[in-house]
């Protein structure tokens, strides 16, 4: 810890996880000493939690004093005692991560941005999710009843990072916010003052004074409809107009053709 506090790192990620049995898992007393470490070296640690053992990880983990979770209880359904640790736990924060099921919209959105051969692939998925009449995603169900619940218990939620490097994912975790709880306004926040308050970015965020004046520009009103947020005219880094054309020519059409 004394090592990463003179490399100047913040966050320590600890994986609460045996990944299917393939890895030991880091037990109790270990987090205890890594979250006590790293408190005393001025760090915050945050768990990810796995897929078989989440809940009774989280547990124990907001007992020892985890500052945050990169995904949200998701063997199960949270029960009120977890609710309860939550409640006596208010600066402890998560960043869901819900798996959100694929759609025409989003892979129209993609199409663009990824090979002809992995969007033949995802639109293969969706057909045959429809000719099977499009059954309820449990896992993504799970994700949502426990995001509501611990949105109504006062967590504090940031936007999640998996699956976020498409381009397109971010959109998808503000759409599911607001199908699992939270206000279009709230959603918004959640992905924009609230991530750069949590990861010490003073400077971006929220639009105001001596702030870095990162925006996007939208043809419709997101408190309306959250999808509005894909519907981008401009795009702003540093109060600067980004030159979207020039960057689709360099970047976008190459991988396209692929």
């Amino acid at each position: 810890m004394k090592e990463l506090r003179a490399r100047r790192v913040h966050f320590v990620k600890v994986w609460v996880d045996d990944r299917g049995g393939t890895v030991p898992k880091v037990q109790p007393n270990v987090y205890r000493a890594i979250i006590a470490e790293a408190h005393a070296n001025g760090m915050e640690v945050l768990a990810h939690l796995s897929q078989t053992t989440a809940l009774a990880d989280a547990k124990d983990l907001l007992q020892a004093g985890v500052d945050g979770f990169v995904h949200v209880v998701r063997d199960r359904d949270v029960d009120a005692e977890y609710l309860s640790l939550v409640r006596a736990h208010p600066k402890t924060w998560t960043g869901p991560n819900i798996p959100v099921p694929l759609t025409r919209d989003t892979v129209d959105s993609l199409a663009e941005t990824l090979p002809a051969s992995q969007i033949t692939r995802m639109r293969q998925q969706i057909q045959q999710r429809e000719a099977n009449g499009n059954p309820p995603v449990e896992l993504y169900e799970l994700h949502c009843r426990n995001f509501r619940k611990i949105h109504e218990a006062g967590m504090v939620i940031g936007l999640g990072t998996d699956g976020t490097g498409d381009g397109i994912g971010p959109h998808e975790q503000l759409f599911a916010y607001t199908q699992c709880g939270m206000t279009a306004m709230e959603a918004i926040v959640a992905g924009t003052g609230v991530n750069a308050r949590l990861l010490k970015l003073d400077r971006m965020g929220t639009i105001a004074a001596r702030k870095e004046a990162d925006f996007n520009v939208l043809d419709g009103n997101p408190l309306d409809d959250i999808g509005h947020t894909r519907h981008i005219a401009a795009v702003y880094l540093r109060g600067k107009e980004v030159d979207r054309k020039a960057l689709k020519a360099r970047f976008i059409a190459p991988v396209a053709k692929k």
